[in-house]
């Protein structure tokens, strides 16, 4: 369909609100917002499922959808494994370290494997899971770490130039098939949404009790 030059669509005008909460029709489309990480979490995941859908069914989209599909679910994993970290004094019984506050902080998924990974049977034993088997490991290591090596900082699914001007994205991936990758990322998001659920669930109760017997929860 041709462009139509002559159409003018509405300008963005002074005192057009954007974020309003009361609209006089009844089409639905309200958002529910507060600070709810399971919302942050699963949010990121399901839009990154959306897109993909909709990008495999539409080819010509593929190119365009491949960023941010990425992104989505990239952040959905860093979430996720914080999350969990966040459950370790509660989980675990004990203070977080120095080293695993700081990389909480980052957009490092290398660095926040390296901090769950010597504890991530542990946490298995204290949920009521299954003792990790070392193909799981080594499997989650090495999608951690492919996904690392693409974009350490979670920045190059985001911005095609680096602070310094050079190109975002290693030379070595200049295609990839989205089905694929959807795929396969599924899989550590399973995998790792799943522990993070129980670890949550976990946390929570052994901090109501903290806070119920009057018991120090900071640890």
């Amino acid at each position: 369909m041709a462009f139509d030059f002559t159409s003018r669509p509405p300008r963005p005008r002074k005192g057009d609100s954007l974020f309003r909460s009361q609209l006089p029709d009844e089409r639905g489309g309200y958002a529910r917002l507060g600070s709810d990480p399971d919302a942050y979490t699963l949010g990121y995941r399901r839009a990154a499922e959306q897109l993909s859908r909709y990008a495999l069914a539409n080819q010509r989209e593929c190119n365009s959808l491949a960023y941010p599909i990425v992104f989505l679910y990239r952040h959905h994993i860093e979430l996720a494994l914080k999350r969990i970290i966040y459950c370790v004094p509660w989980v675990l019984r004990r203070y977080l370290t120095d080293q695993e506050k700081k990389n909480l902080g980052s957009h490092r998924l290398d660095l926040l494997w390296a901090d769950l990974e010597p504890i991530f049977e542990s946490i298995c034993d204290s949920v009521n899971w299954s003792k990790p088997e070392a193909d799981d490991l080594e499997g989650i290591r090495e999608y951690v770490s492919q996904l690392s090596a693409v974009d350490p900082l979670s920045m190059n699914f985001r911005y095609w130039k680096s602070k310094k001007g050079a190109p975002s994205l290693p030379d070595s991936l200049n295609s990839f098939n989205l089905r694929h990758f959807s795929e396969m990322i599924g899989r550590l998001a399973d995998f790792i949404e799943a522990l993070d659920t129980a670890t949550t669930a976990v946390g929570e109760m052994r901090g109501d009790l903290d806070e119920a017997y009057d018991v120090d929860a900071q640890y």
